[in-house]
């Protein structure tokens, strides 16, 4: 089908996750009109695990499958050359690698030419509605087009860079991505990364060169409940425990539309794959890390019995010598009367008895404390 108009869309991280951004490539297609098509620029960047080539050109070919009788354009633009003009930028709780593969997005001027602007989405998205929308809006020399009051991660005032709509012909124009990585460099530590930088950048010291869209056009399936599905323009599963992919039920919002739409791709089996694979590693850790506390609390209680053990023998010794001091004291007393009532009558019925009781007392006591 011949097109009237393209709309340019963004991806980016690293090359594996070409297939989740396909089935967000899908959602927004499914929602243009018939005559609209879309241009792909997938920027990457294997820079936390080397990825063979022949794995990153299969994963191509099954993208190019998918959409092969339809209107979208592949660009696959490997950026590893330029990772180093954002290395010395902030690094998040995600640790190094995995941080700087935020910014590759980033880096977009520098290598998509002849392109007025383009829509940034992440790759755990759900586009629910027609992008031609926000793309034709004129962005003048607004520098970037984002959704705001999120209330989650951030502050009410703060937004989400998972979408954006960035005007490359004025960033360009005004060589805005070296501003840009100066201000970033000088930041103080935040675990948000390309986030805080564009919040501390637009939200602050140029906020008027940016406009704004409602907080629909970026929602977290977990964030405003009051609002229906149909209302919400751009689902987004942000965070490490709520990714669609590793949600085969459906818990959170929206959920069944990704595996609707992840059903339509060459990936489906891939991912029904790799949700088996991640939940037997987390039953794989979570039976592990059971079984490590059963055996620390095992350790704790024997060394707790070890512990009480060693105390009694220490109090049987105190008593045992305390029996065996009474013994000597009773055998001088014993002795004292057999020198003095020797030959008495008193001596021979009275006190032998007791001296007999007492020892038969101290030699029972004495067999109890052996078998303790």
């Amino acid at each position: 089908m011949n097109c009237k108009k393209y709309i340019n869309l963004l991806f980016s991280g690293t090359s594996n996750y070409i297939k989740y951004a396909t089935v967000t490539i899908l959602s927004a297609l499914e929602n243009l009109q018939e005559n609209v098509g879309i241009n792909v620029y997938f920027l990457y960047a294997d820079i936390i695990e080397p990825i063979d080539e022949d794995v990153k050109n299969a994963w191509i070919e099954q993208v190019l499958y998918t959409f092969r009788d339809k209107n979208v354009n592949f660009n696959f633009i490997d950026v590893s050359d330029k990772m180093h003009l954002v290395e010395n930028l902030n690094i998040g709780m995600w640790g190094r690698e995995i941080s700087l593969t935020h910014y590759i997005y980033l880096l977009a001027p520098l290598i998509i030419k002849n392109v007025d602007k383009i829509i940034y989405l992440d790759c755990d998205m759900i586009v629910n509605y027609g992008l031609s929308e926000v793309f034709d809006n004129d962005m003048g020399d607004n520098l970037i087009a984002l959704a705001k009051q999120h209330g989650f991660e951030l502050d009410e005032e703060d937004f989400n860079s998972g979408f954006s709509v960035i005007n490359l012909k004025q960033w360009i124009k005004e060589d805005t991505l070296t501003d840009i990585i100066k201000f970033g460099e000088q930041l103080p530590k935040s675990d948000f990364c390309d986030q805080y930088l564009l919040n501390e950048y637009f939200g602050k010291t140029h906020s008027n060169r940016i406009m704004l869209f409602d907080k629909k056009y970026n929602l977290f399936p977990i964030t405003y409940p009051e609002l229906n599905l149909s209302e919400i323009k751009i689902l987004h599963y942000a965070g490490p425990n709520i990714k669609p992919w590793y949600d085969l039920d459906c818990n959170y919002r929206g959920s069944f539309l990704w595996w609707q739409y992840a059903r339509e791709t060459v990936f489906y089996e891939s991912f029904i794959a790799d949700y088996i694979m991640h939940h037997r590693l987390c039953i794989e850790d979570w039976m592990s890390k059971d079984y490590n506390e059963k055996i620390g609390d095992c350790y704790n209680r024997i060394n707790d019995c070890h512990n009480r053990i060693n105390d009694c023998q220490n109090i049987m010794n105190v008593c045992l010598n305390r029996i065996s001091g009474c013994e000597k004291w009773l055998s001088k007393c014993f002795e004292t009367v057999d020198k003095h009532y020797k030959k008495s009558i008193e001596y021979i019925f009275l006190f032998r008895p007791f001296e007999i009781l007492v020892k038969m007392l101290i030699i029972v006591k004495l067999k109890i404390f052996e078998q303790l």
